[in-house]
């Protein structure tokens, strides 16, 4: 008698323990979980702007739709990845997908690179969609759909796409300024050195080692994929020779990490 009750106490047990995780696991997933551990728009400390090397982005992906068309053929070297609002509080604080709409049916098409099954960006002006399109040649496989649902939706209370649209592009090509151009040019297919690089860049916009360089290998040699800018979450746009465009000392909590090995190739 004693080992049947034994039995039956298991197995409401085991019962009650499937319910109740599965029942978590569906809160989980919802908005109102999302709610509770993502901040509402605004709410971040700077922003990360990450810059890809086009050539090598193709070269890592050959087949991608943006790296078999005609439009990068006047695409800068350096190309819009993403401007992500950063909330600095650690690795386990994922500051992203801010909007109460977004749907966990819309998370798992982003998060499988099902972009083209995401909503349409909507508002974007003739002006910004055009400054995009200059910047950002993965528009062809639908990032800024991406971009927008992830990091675009916690930028500000307002759900502006267009003004989030137009700080990237016009942070990007201020970044790609002729020298910037130059330099990346003139040190292709050769190996250069992460102490030079930086070197280059906080002489050119005083970053003040506030840049990030991310390598990725392919065949047996490093190359450099993204180089990331922390930037003043107030910059404005009308004059960014005069703001404090980068973040100064003390606006984070621990300096960004390189991912570069000593030398690499561009």
């Amino acid at each position: 008698m004693k080992s049947k009750m034994k039995l039956l106490t298991s197995v409401a047990l085991s019962v009650l323990f499937l319910v109740s995780t599965n029942a978590f696991a569906q809160h989980t997933t919802s908005p109102q979980y999302r709610n509770w551990v993502t901040p509402a728009p605004g709410q971040f400390d700077y922003y990360k702007l990450s810059l890809t090397l086009q050539p090598v982005y193709c070269l890592k992906n050959p087949s991608s739709l943006a790296c078999r068309t005609s439009v990068l053929k006047n695409s800068p070297l350096l190309t819009l990845n993403e401007l992500i609002p950063v909330r600095d509080q650690g690795k386990r604080y994922h500051y992203q997908y801010c909007a109460k709409s977004i749907t966990p049916r819309q998370m798992q098409f982003d998060r499988t690179k099902q972009w083209s099954k995401l909503n349409p960006v909507l508002n974007l002006t003739k002006p910004t969609s055009k400054a995009l399109n200059e910047v950002m040649p993965q528009t062809r496989v639908y990032q800024q759909r991406h971009a927008w649902l992830k990091w675009g939706s916690c930028n500000s209370d307002s759900d502006d796409a267009n003004s989030y649209f137009a700080k990237a592009a016009a942070l990007t090509k201020y970044i790609n300024n002729p020298d910037v151009s130059a330099y990346i040019q003139a040190n292709r297919k050769t190996t250069v050195t992460l102490t030079d690089i930086r070197k280059f860049f906080n002489r050119e916009f005083k970053t003040l080692n506030k840049i990030q360089f991310q390598c990725t290998v392919v065949g047996n040699r490093s190359y450099l994929e993204h180089v990331n800018f922390y930037i003043n979450k107030r910059v404005d746009l009308t004059d960014l020779s005069v703001f404090p465009l980068f973040t100064p000392f003390g606006t984070m909590s621990r300096p960004p990490q390189q991912e570069c090995p000593e030398s690499f190739y561009l």
